[in-house]
């Protein structure tokens, strides 16, 4: 595969600095030994150009900003031996065992000017390397006629390896002030061990019942951390030291059983009722815990107290799959102790803070209606509201996430000149989020919007193997963005052909 696209083309005008292109190319091949015994390998390769900029600094003439990654390549390499129906209770066993590398280079351009006749600029090129490892081990078993059981292992390590070059200087007029250069070197790998067990038991009455358990290792370890700092102050000095900023070295072992239950109930036609319980535990990676990041037009500062995520998640619902109608409704509750965020410094600088709690709580819809064989109108609705809880006292539903997200509209299928005719015609919604920052007392705002799109898709052919699409997005011309930097794409068309073999 192989895309290139030009600089987005917003309402407002094109956006410099937004183009990318991306390569891609996989393989795979498998062998039946016999009926029982199967081995494979899979090899991936992606590689990826890509431009981002900000709006805010491309419209003030005094300033500029642009991120370039030149280099975002992964290489993976999977292999795999699976056994079916070895035994009356063993009637899978299956290793998967991979290797994978991504290399990304990254360069963060930022010019400002605080005050007339001053300039301050950031230069910071990254070259980051990761290696992985990993391995899983799976068994399912039958047990009777009611009891399915899964067993696993898993093994992951991260290997990283990062080189940051962060040069940065401040002139009044014709005079330099300060000039410095910052080369930053890390080196720390993540290893994860788990096991686990899920069981399903058909239970009389049409009910189902799910549990299981799973037990997670995780070591974090920094090995290296140098920051060399050259270049002169605002008064001539000339430096040359370790200034700390590459992060201090250090490891830390975190572990953890979560455990999950749910409960399905058919006993109604076309009708099924479900309501679960599961935890969750996530430990804060070596970026969150150690690294410094200069990239974005900011400074991330890593947080070695940082302590691992754990929540537990409730949920209610059902489904409804009739011959007019198919409709699933759920209403869910996420609550989360030591959450992991980020928080301002200062203007320029974050870091990373566990809130005491983080309580998630929300509803999702989605329906399809068939009132004929050719015409069908469907919607998918959620609502979400999420509350950070700090040590501080402090509370607030302002933490990011937009309160109702909605994608709804008509589908078409019409049978044309033996071939398949769809149509889509649909709006997509989504309202207003803010996040407050408790260091820096202040909420930032992402509007919301409305975009009308229509797709349109012709299969035809031997088996219908071919296919014509056409799209036609954000038709009214649409002024939106998901973040503070680059607002996405106007009205823009897209065509399509495929063919499958």
């Amino acid at each position: 595969g192989y895309q290139s696209h030009g600089n987005i083309k917003t309402p407002l005008g094109y956006q410099k600095g937004t183009d990318f292109r991306q390569k891609n190319a996989s393989a795979f091949l498998s062998y039946d030994f016999n009926e029982h015994f199967t081995a494979g390998l899979r090899a991936d390769t992606f590689d990826s150009d890509i431009n981002s900029s900000s709006w805010e600094y491309e419209q003030d003439p005094n300033s500029e900003f642009f991120v370039h990654i030149p280099k975002w390549k992964r290489d993976k390499v999977a292999l795999f031996a699976e056994g079916k129906n070895l035994n009356e209770y063993l009637t899978r066993l299956r290793w998967d065992g991979y290797w994978q590398k991504n290399h990304k280079n990254m360069r963060n351009y930022v010019s400002l000017s605080p005050m007339p006749r001053a300039k301050v600029i950031t230069d910071s090129l990254a070259d980051n390397r990761i290696k992985t490892y990993g391995t899983s081990l799976q068994a399912d078993w039958q047990l009777g006629e009611s009891n399915f059981l899964i067993t696993g292992y898993e093994f992951v390590q991260d290997q990283l390896e990062a080189d940051t070059e962060a040069r940065s200087s401040m002139s009044m007029g014709p005079m330099t002030m300060s000039n410095k250069q910052t080369h930053r070197y890390n080196k720390g790998k993540e290893t994860t061990n788990a096991i686990f067990a899920s069981m399903e038991t058909t239970l009389p009455m049409d009910f189902t019942l799910n549990y299981g358990v799973r037990y997670t290792w995780v070591e974090s370890k920094l090995n290296k951390a140098s920051a060399s700092v050259n270049g002169y102050d605002s008064k001539g000095r000339y430096k040359n030291h370790d200034d700390g900023s590459a992060g201090k070295t250090g490891s830390d072992r975190n572990s953890r059983p979560v455990f999950n239950l749910s409960l399905n109930w058919t006993g109604l036609p076309d009708t099924s009722l479900r309501a679960g319980w599961s935890q969750g535990f996530r430990v804060p990676n070596l970026q969150e815990k150690y690294l410094m990041n200069n990239m974005g037009g900011g400074t991330i500062i890593g947080n070695p107290d940082l302590k691992p995520e754990k929540s537990n998640n409730f949920e209610v619902g059902g489904r409804y799959a009739g011959s007019a109608v198919e409709a699933d409704f759920s209403l869910f509750y996420n609550l989360a102790d030591d959450y992991i965020s980020t928080v301002h410094k200062d203007s320029r600088e974050y870091t990373y803070l566990n809130a005491d709690k983080a309580k998630t709580f929300g509803a999702e819809l989605s329906v399809n209606f068939k009132p004929t064989d050719h015409i069908f109108p469907y919607a998918s609705m959620t609502w979400l509201r999420r509350k950070t809880e700090w040590g501080s006292g402090v509370s607030t539903y302002d933490s990011g996430v937009a309160g109702f997200t909605a994608r709804y509209g008509v589908k078409t299928e019409f049978e044309v000149f033996n071939g398949r005719w769809n149509t889509d015609t649909y709006l997509r919604s989504k309202t207003a989020s803010k996040s407050y920052s408790t260091s820096a007392n202040e909420t930032t705002r992402v509007a919301g919007y409305t975009t009308l799109n229509f797709a349109t898709t012709y299969h035809f052919g031997p088996q219908k193997r071919y296919m014509v699409s056409a799209e036609a997005i954000n038709i009214t011309n649409q002024l939106y963005s998901y973040g503070d930097s680059i607002y996405e794409p106007g009205r823009h068309f897209n065509f399509k052909l495929s063919a499958k073999y």
